[in-house]
């Protein structure tokens, strides 16, 4: 996957002597001009804790990296590079009246409309900068109708091709959005529908489904808090 969400050290070659899991501090160039933008980056990164957050988030030995960076102009993000072609199109982009509306959204739906408006990403890489919001971006996308509909297309084009345990995925994914969209109705059809999928060789997404449906009627609760830590069993 190309988008910098995933790719940690997408844009500069760090130094073999720079250990994994160490911090590096450096700048990027912004696509449409402007000043440079400061990120922390770091060569590699593990997973060594087996729990995750409720918005399915994995912990990491690297979650001090700067996600989805964000230029000073315009406030364009910055998620994978750009042919120069790209940046002058990207240049005319953030003036027109659909990007200056999304400037207030979560830089990854601002991401998500430019990367559809250039037309250069498939299904499973726009499903996957959407759960990235979701994932580092939880306080500006759960609960945003106008994201939910988006991160529900891209879910739903993903679902066609997606293999069993990813279509599962996909519709747990969903059905917690849809829970703290107080769409309940939305989330226990997404849940029936996962249920339908087995994954034997990922008990855990059952167990996860469990805890969703708990959440499905007291959406505040701490423990169905995007960010709330799941001991996995």
């Amino acid at each position: 996957m190309r988008f910098v969400t995933a790719c940690l050290t997408g844009f500069v070659a760090l130094s073999s002597a720079v250990l994994a899991g160490e911090p590096v501090h450096t700048t990027i160039d912004c696509p449409i001009g402007g000043p440079a933008v400061e990120v922390v980056q770091t060569s590699s990164c593990s997973y060594g804790s087996p729990n995750v957050e409720m918005s399915l988030r994995r912990i990491s030995s690297c979650d001090f990296v700067t996600r989805l960076p964000v230029c000073e102009r315009a406030d364009f993000p910055v998620y994978r590079r750009f042919s120069e072609d790209e940046q002058q199109q990207a240049r005319q982009m953030v003036q027109e009246d659909w990007y200056i509306a999304a400037q207030g959204a979560s830089r990854y739906y601002r991401a998500y409309l430019i990367e559809k408006k250039f037309n250069a990403s498939g299904e499973v890489e726009l499903f996957n900068l959407l759960q990235s919001g979701y994932f580092f971006d939880p306080e500006n996308t759960f609960g945003n109708e106008e994201y939910l509909t988006a991160f529900r297309a891209a879910a739903n084009d993903f679902y066609v091709t997606a293999a069993a345990h990813d279509r599962k995925r996909a519709l747990l994914a969903m059905a917690f959005a849809a829970v703290h969209s107080a769409e309940p109705e939305q989330a226990w059809s997404m849940l029936e529908g996962a249920k339908l999928i087995e994954t034997p060789n990922i008990p855990f997404f059952d167990y996860y489904l469990g805890l969703v449906e708990a959440c499905v009627e007291t959406p505040e609760a701490e423990a169905c808090q995007p960010t709330y830590i799941v001991q996995i069993p």
